[in-house]
């Protein structure tokens, strides 16, 4: 599937979690950051936004809608597309980075299910 409004974001994964009477559906993509966005603003990072701004039905139905990139290009501090932007900076815009321990993927189900 894919999402024209966020610059083509074609999701690989959906993770889709029931808690009681809610479910979280939350699209994520496995990607590089390096190349190909136009930092924090671009429409694939902002998408996590976009969705429930574009279907603000869905939470009537008890659905909340929700995007991630799970990113494949390690934070190392460095400055990014010539910002410097930190860590918890990306986490805040819902892109997380791959951590040995998987600690990058606690987070996200975290958020996931503070999105209640």
């Amino acid at each position: 599937m894919g999402f024209f409004e966020a610059n083509n974001y074609h999701p690989d994964f959906v993770v889709w979690l029931v808690d009681g009477k809610r479910q979280h559906m939350a699209f994520v993509d496995p990607k590089g950051l390096l190349l190909g966005l136009a930092g924090l603003t671009d429409d694939k990072i902002q998408f996590h936004k976009t969705i429930k701004a574009r279907h603000p039905e869905a939470d009537g139905l008890g659905v909340v809608l929700d995007a991630f990139i799970l990113s494949e290009t390690r934070f190392d501090g460095d400055p990014w597309w010539g910002q410097a932007h930190s860590k918890a900076e990306f986490e805040a815009n819902h892109v997380f980075f791959p951590e040995a321990d998987g600690t990058h993927l606690a987070a996200m189900f975290t958020k996931i299910g503070a999105a209640a």
